[in-house]
């Protein structure tokens, strides 16, 4: 049985005077007669030149880049060709509603956008934003449209707002959310490219320098939070000395509390390999485990006392385990390479300061 796939074309006119088209074919099963749509952006790349400076490079009339080199040429055909020089950006993946929104806000054409756009959509324009480095360019709109989503920032869903915040340089947000990763996120193998952050997927756009950058956090701080509860561990399971507060020298609570912490330890996998379990995770079961030691202690009697005092030791370790955790540093937004620190919005009186004088 054979199909065949239909190819819809989109013109897009972004820019009356346009010198250029631009091509995106969007990736999509064309299957059983299914139809593609390749979408043709008509736009001047003296206006794409002037936001981005990817496209800088890649277009401006004194580039030596292969696309700069290719448009000239088209320029200078005699006689004149009728058709425009074509630059195809189907291999970026870009959503081609987030490309539109974009070349419209280069171009300064303001009323095809829209005061409001889906957070999808504030996603897709972000990834198109950090690939030609075109954010400046954007802040007026994307000021506008980040608004409305902020308040869903931390919120279970929105974990995407870490990309959009390393892109358009929110560092309060971002801060917020490395420090939510750090705590939940764990590593598969120990390879720092395999995080996953958990309610994220593997599939979110999220940049490898942050992956790594958070990797790299989750680690030393289970490298110092692992160790905690495993020296305690140690020292019970040592049954050539006590740790009894009531009767020292005793062992009678001391094989009761590592009864338990053994039992609680190997049922939550923290006697195994950690690196897949979350630091959140960690602190809560190790909590769980001696909290229920706590709770058996206090109404068991053991030579006839009571040794509910001899649990100090585990209490202190509970709230010097959450004090880490709650305590270790977000990862700032300038210590990741490529993470755009937003600049002080101008004032009005500064607007003719960067204009530059000249004496007459």
């Amino acid at each position: 049985m054979s199909s065949s796939t239909e190819t819809q074309i989109t013109y897009i006119d972004i820019c009356s005077a346009a010198d250029m088209e631009i091509l995106l074919t969007p990736p999509q099963a064309a299957e059983g007669g299914q139809e593609s749509i390749t979408y043709i952006y008509r736009v001047s790349s003296q206006q794409l030149c002037a936001g981005s400076p990817v496209f800088a490079v890649m277009l401006d009339p004194k580039s030596s880049f292969l696309e700069a080199t290719q448009l000239r040429a088209h320029k200078r055909q005699q006689p004149p060709s009728s058709e425009l020089y074509q630059l195809n950006l189907s291999d970026s993946g870009h959503d081609p509603t987030a490309l539109a929104a974009v070349f419209y806000a280069l171009h300064g054409a303001n009323e095809h956008l829209p005061q409001t756009i889906p957070f999808e959509g504030l996603c897709d324009i972000a990834v198109v934003c950090d690939y030609y480095d075109c954010a400046d360019a954007m802040r007026p709109w994307v000021q506008l449209w980040m608004e409305p989503w902020k308040v869903h920032a931390e919120r279970p869903g929105y974990e995407r707002w870490l990309l959009i915040a390393w892109v358009f340089g929110e560092a309060s947000v971002f801060e917020a959310l490395t420090k939510r990763f750090i705590r939940n996120g764990s590593l598969i193998d120990g390879e720092l490219n395999a995080l996953v952050l958990v309610s994220a997927g593997p599939d979110c756009d999220i940049p490898h320098a942050i992956i790594d950058a958070l990797s790299k956090e989750i680690i030393r701080i289970g490298e110092s939070l692992v160790p905690m509860y495993l020296e305690v561990y140690k020292r019970y399971e040592d049954n050539t000395k006590s740790q009894c507060l009531r009767l020292p020298g005793s062992r009678s609570c001391d094989d009761f509390i590592f009864g338990r912490f053994h039992r609680g330890l190997k049922d939550a996998k923290l006697l195994e390999d950690t690196q897949c379990l979350t630091l959140q995770y960690i602190v809560n079961a190790v909590n769980e485990i001696l909290n229920s030691i706590s709770v058996g202690m206090a109404s068991a009697l053991f030579d006839g006392q009571s040794h509910s005092r001899c649990v100090s030791s585990l209490e202190k370790l509970c709230l010097t385990m959450e004090k880490m955790l709650a305590g270790s540093p977000p990862i700032s937004l300038a210590s990741i390479a490529g993470g755009k620190q937003k600049t002080a919005i101008p004032g009005w009186d500064d607007i003719l300061s960067g204009s530059g004088q000249k004496e007459i």
